[in-house]
């Protein structure tokens, strides 16, 4: 008789029935409810199947009509692995009457391991940033930077020599535990950072110090969540109003990005801290900041001090079928210099990556709509830096399908590799212009960039950079059409 096991890293699955290998029924394991959604979300699955070598499986999630996202199972496609390397495609229909996934397989092996995309463990996370600074201890510095609700090390990995002199890029990945793809692509862009022999990567870390937290939400990994941490946070709502007894994690990563922070690349954070300058303690919603108050203030009067320049937050989606990206067009003081910002790391990326489109899903926020507990919003806003959301695909980017492994770990590390053209592009045409020193007061300029000219590394990104927008580009690609009216078809899951 089969037997079907999730007790280890990231696993979620209840069993409901296991005794005939061609009806198996298993139910998503629930959250915490979080109080922000309004819902104990499910979403995510991982769990293995033994005993099974040569035997058709039908296995049946009874309760994925219930789960955070429904809308999302038609077209998708489940993984399964016999090693916990290489995950493939399988058959895989949604029975939307029922509300049941169905998934088919008749197993090669003893042992088959399903899950909602390829997992990325907590051990591999340890083992990676542990070769990875014992790899370039003169360039990569590891730091822990505050510890989860459950006790597990915030990391955050420094490239390049933190000179006050040079702008700053943080990367930060998975806010929402179940979008693994997050930290496959922060893997990707680390790997890359690592590499000396990289003409681009040398020339970006002339200019710039790369702050990278590949992990943000390392309980909601480790638990088998989706969206949450420990509590039933959704860190990505949470910016604004953090505290340390439900989302720490953002709190101590804000404490580390605000004392070296000019450029902010964010893959799913937490909760924060913050008070303007001037304003007395950090508070939010009436609540003190713990102890955190003094930290607080100190770091932020050491970022008005350096400057913040650029800050990119990494998620996955579970409708979309590309990878896009998402702009802070809805903040207070969003002004022509960051939609020209936009522009420009959107047309170079486009023109590096053929995986990623111009287009974004969600739409644009409407002036003064955007919610501010949400990461790029509420560090844009904060600091007067470009912001920014990418998110890629749980299914497949149609342009560019592969009927075995779909958007895949391997393919998530390219597309991280190749984000650092459009981050150096983009950092190449800042300039050093001033800002993050308290309410922003509007753009310095106006319109696009200067081309960057002799400071391009490849003859697609110069054209790219100098506002060759091809048939998809420019503003009207990134921004959706008069017809969405600026705001365009936002779900609740966004971002």
């Amino acid at each position: 008789m089969a037997a079907i096991s999730s007790a280890f890293d990231a696993g979620n699955c209840n069993v409901v029935d296991c005794q005939k290998p061609d009806n198996i029924q298993i139910e998503l394991r629930e959250e915490p409810y979080t109080p922000y959604d309004k819902i104990a979300h499910k979403q995510w699955f991982h769990f293995r199947v033994s005993n099974v070598r040569g035997q058709a499986l039908t296995i049946r999630i009874v309760n994925a009509g219930k789960a955070s996202f429904p809308e999302c199972w038609p077209g998708y496609k489940t993984r399964a692995s016999y090693d916990c390397q290489k995950w493939f495609k399988v058959e895989t229909s949604y029975d939307a009457d029922q509300g049941e996934l169905i998934f088919k397989l008749t197993s090669e092996r003893d042992s088959v391991w399903f899950a909602y995309w390829a997992p990325y463990s907590f051990s591999r996370h340890q083992d990676f940033v542990a070769s990875l600074q014992q790899s370039r201890p003169e360039l990569i510095q590891l730091e822990s930077v505050g510890q989860s609700l459950d006790g597990r090390d915030i990391d955050v990995l420094r490239v390049g020599d933190g000179s006050p002199s040079k702008k700053v890029v943080w990367v930060v990945s998975r806010q929402h535990p179940g979008e693994s793809m997050a930290e496959w692509l922060a893997e990707g862009m680390l790997r890359r950072l690592a590499d000396p022999h990289d003409l681009l990567v040398l020339r970006l870390l002339k200019m710039a110090t790369v702050y990278v937290v590949p992990n943000i939400n390392p309980d909601g990994c480790v638990r088998g969540h989706h969206r949450t941490n420990a509590k039933g946070a959704n860190l990505n709502r949470e910016w604004d109003k953090a505290t340390l007894d439900y989302s720490p994690e953002a709190g101590g990563l804000h404490a580390q990005q605000f004392n070296l922070l000019a450029i902010a690349v964010i893959v799913h954070p937490g909760h924060v801290y913050y008070s303007r300058l001037g304003a007395g303690p950090c508070m939010f919603g009436g609540m003190i900041g713990s102890g955190q108050e003094g930290v607080v203030v100190h770091v932020l009067r050491k970022m008005e001090e350096t400057g913040c320049h650029f800050f990119i937050d990494v998620h996955g989606d579970e409708e979309v079928t590309y990878n896009f990206m998402a702009g802070q067009e809805g903040t207070p003081s969003f002004n022509p210099q960051e939609e020209a910002e936009e522009d420009l790391f959107t047309q170079v990326l486009m023109r590096v990556s053929p995986d990623f489109k111009p287009t974004n899903f969600y739409g644009v926020d409407a002036p003064n709509a955007a919610e501010m507990g949400e990461a790029n919003n509420f560090v844009g806003e904060k600091f007067g830096c470009l912001s920014v959301t990418l998110e890629q695909p749980f299914k497949d980017v149609d342009s560019h399908e592969d009927p075995v492994y779909g958007w895949s770990p391997e393919r998530a590390m390219h597309f991280g590799a190749d984000c650092l053209m459009a981050i150096y592009q983009t950092l190449s045409n800042t300039g050093d212009k001033v800002v993050g020193k308290g309410p922003k007061q509007g753009a310095a300029t106006t319109g696009a960039p200067a081309a960057v000219g002799a400071a391009a590394v490849d003859g697609q990104a110069a054209a790219a950079a100098a506002g060759d927008g091809g048939g998809q580009g420019g503003a009207a690609g990134k921004r959706g059409t008069e017809a969405q009216g600026g705001q365009g078809p936002k779900r609740v899951k966004e971002q």
